[in-house]
């Protein structure tokens, strides 16, 4: 609903009153009074489980005159910002502290409100992502002159020989779980050329869906 007022201009600054003359805020000439605009809104966030950041930003920021205050919502629903232990807000922003799988999942947005009215962000989703230890070897690769990149997950094969010449499976491994995805095979085919070559490359493909255990 629209909110009566009375306005009332001294010496540069105008006062802004209720109908009943109780002060609601004032201005200068070179402010304009303004629905809420945002700067900033929200985005899609994944969260590491085992992060070393205790707390989860999700960024909002409005502009407007009087200047706007701010709601969020999770899931359609409103949050309630007075679990101060959990939730806080700074500026626009929510902070969420220990984030929580099955409580924080979801969608979120911000609402910024003014006297002269309510934006709604866009809807930003937050998902919490394993943080994966993973040991990456290669079927195939025992020879001292091939190794692993644990960092990219690829075979380097040193002084290339006709005898490496066959397929070669990138085998992924999760350390905690001790569960294993391989990738399909990959063929090393060698030209007259390449047999010079010094250091030889294959680059792991992503895994399939295949499971080892």
């Amino acid at each position: 609903p629209q909110i009566p007022w009375n306005e009332i201009t001294l010496e540069a600054l105008t006062y802004v009153l209720n109908a009943n003359f109780k002060l609601l805020f004032y201005f200068t000439e070179e402010d304009t009074l303004h629905s809420p605009i945002f700067i900033q809104e929200p985005y899609d966030i994944s969260y590491s489980i085992g992060s070393e950041d205790p707390e989860i930003l999700l960024n909002c920021t409005a502009k407007g005159y009087p200047l706007p205050y701010y709601r969020w919502k999770q899931n359609g629903r409103d949050i309630d910002l007075t679990m101060s232990y959990h939730y806080r807000l700074v500026g626009g922003s929510l902070a969420i502290n220990n984030p929580h799988t099955k409580r924080d999942t979801g969608t979120y947005q911000c609402l910024a409100t003014n006297s002269f009215g309510t934006i709604l962000s866009r809807k930003a989703k937050l998902q919490f992502a394993c943080k994966l230890l993973r040991l990456v070897h290669w079927k195939g690769c025992e020879d001292s002159r091939r190794f692993v990149s644990q960092e990219t997950g690829n075979l380097y094969i040193a002084k290339v020989e006709l005898s490496d010449v066959g397929n070669y499976t990138c085998v992924v491994t999760n350390a905690k779980s001790e569960q294993s995805v391989r990738g399909p095979p990959t063929p090393l085919i060698l030209r007259s050329d390449v047999l010079s070559t010094q250091l030889l490359s294959l680059f792991s493909s992503s895994p399939t869906s295949h499971t080892e255990h």
